[in-house]
């Protein structure tokens, strides 16, 4: 539900657009490095993988990507 919220407050509230979602870490190391998102929006309790943990791996991934 929270997610849904955000996407949506992105979505309307701004130009930008939500290119993929992840419910535990290791999906969001996936998907940032799939998509390679201008910006993430972590959830520091992600399931598998902390948010943090997830955020420290996409950065050391991509230099530009902004956690």
């Amino acid at each position: 539900m929270m997610r849904d919220a955000i996407r949506n407050v992105i979505e309307v509230d701004t130009d930008a657009c939500v290119v993929a979602e992840a419910d535990n870490g290791r999906d969001a190391i996936d998907l940032a490095a799939l998509h390679k998102p201008d910006l993430a929006i972590m959830d520091i309790s992600l399931k598998e993988m902390s948010g943090i943990e997830a955020t420290a791996r996409i950065s050391e991934a991509d230099a530009v990507a902004r956690c």
